[in-house]
């Protein structure tokens, strides 16, 4: 490729060497936005001719790496492949990164100063990468921990209000650079074996937050929240079914059906898989109220694409949106219960809470696996581990013994 073509990929490539070759803040998000396009991806890919033998190096540059990683289609079955919700997230942290190196890479021991934009991966050493994830465990640029009226705290007085990443997001992120590492030196892009420099990020168990909700703490939910019947509505569909929120905005009237009598509701969930979730006719009820209310017909309808729940302008739910408006509205309850916590409430929650009430009903962790859409039982395990631990305590042998009688 001659220059021109090289960065084809981005318009404009040159224009966003700016300030010590970063890439700046207002230029991310059109970068990433048209980074996120894959129509690009075949007619790069058959500049390779999928030839193993392939010299990527001599042809593509560091964004191209990127697009191609972040497209990477690892199955003919499409649907197995990332989703744009999962490439979103990669091209936000590999852009991230990249910028990082690029804008502050004295922070990393890197001289950003003598490297060339669009082929400083070819540059990085492993202590740069160690040195880059060293100060991500430090660097305050994580969730604010307090909270000022629900509103993110910004000023700089309030700057000690914020904290490191999570562990479960350092993580995350070191998924994401490693595999991306990887793809970059099995295609001979770089020498060195970058990849191997991140040290693991594993997440134990005092690391994960609490997320369970019992059924007491639903049932005051559900009385708090009796007259709204949006916010009624919604926490009864959510904690009855063990929906994700996004599969709950995606969900359509033509998407449910019977089956023995009872209703079923099918939904796409992670890795596109398809599942099915009961739907109780107590809260089948409700969901007619509610679209009744939004003055729309309830009746099945193999073509009626609506939304199970439309918003107010009879739109499906942005999933950001009704994530964040669930917590917000359920937070500010004045129950005595919220206030104990040391928890936020999220619209999670109440997967758990079904994973737990199921357990407690009888349900075994295989069904509920499934019914949740987890492709590991160790996930489920996780979601019931408190529960189960308290079951095996063995102070319950203790029951039928009367030394805490004679006590």
């Amino acid at each position: 490729m001659n220059e021109q073509d090289n960065y084809e990929l981005v318009l404009d490539s040159h224009g966003l060497a700016e300030q010590k070759n970063a890439i700046l803040p207002n230029r991310m998000l059109s970068l990433q936005k048209q980074m996120l396009d894959s129509s690009r991806y075949t007619q790069l890919m058959d500049q390779t001719e999928y030839d193993p033998d392939f010299d990527y190096s001599a042809v593509f540059n560091d964004l191209e790496m990127i697009y191609l990683f972040v497209h990477h289609e690892r199955d003919l079955d499409k649907q197995k492949n990332r989703t744009k919700k999962t490439k979103k997230e990669y091209l936000r942290e590999l852009l991230f990164f990249y910028n990082q190196i690029s804008a502050v890479g004295d922070l990393y021991n890197f001289d950003s100063t003598k490297a060339d934009l669009f082929t400083l991966l070819k540059q990085l050493k492993p202590k740069h990468i160690r040195k880059y994830q060293a100060w991500l465990k430090e660097v305050k640029l994580g969730r604010v921990k307090k909270r000022d009226n629900d509103k993110l705290v910004e000023n700089k007085e309030n700057e000690d209000k914020k904290g490191t990443y999570s562990v479960a997001t350092l993580s995350r992120k070191t998924v994401i650079l490693k595999a991306f590492f990887e793809f970059l030196y099995k295609r001979k892009y770089i020498s060195r074996r970058l990849h191997e420099a991140l040290q693991t990020s594993n997440v134990h168990e005092k690391d994960r937050p609490n997320r369970d909700l019992y059924e007491a703490e639903v049932l005051q939910l559900l009385k708090y929240f009796k007259n709204n019947i949006v916010e009624h509505t919604i926490i009864s569909v959510l904690a009855s079914t063990g929906l994700r929120v996004k599969e709950l905005c995606q969900a359509r009237i033509c998407d449910l059906s019977y089956y023995e009598g009872k209703l079923f509701l099918e939904v796409i969930g992670k890795g596109n898989e398809k599942r099915e979730v009961l739907i109780h006719p107590k809260i089948w009820e409700r969901i007619v109220t509610y679209r009744s209310r939004r003055r729309y017909p309830s009746e099945l309808d193999g073509s009626d694409k609506t939304p199970l729940l439309p918003d107010a302008k009879g739109k499906a739910y942005n999933e950001k949106y009704l994530s964040s408006y669930i917590s917000k509205v359920i937070n500010r309850a004045p129950l005595p219960f919220l206030k104990a916590r040391s928890d936020r409430i999220s619209a999670h929650h109440f997967r758990h809470f079904f994973s737990i009430y199921s357990s407690q009903q009888g349900a075994s962790i295989e069904s509920i696996s499934k019914t949740l859409g987890h492709k590991s039982l160790a996930t489920t395990q996780i979601y019931l581990q408190k529960r189960l631990s308290r079951m095996d305590n063995a102070a319950h042998t203790w029951i039928d013994s009367s030394f805490i009688d004679d006590m």
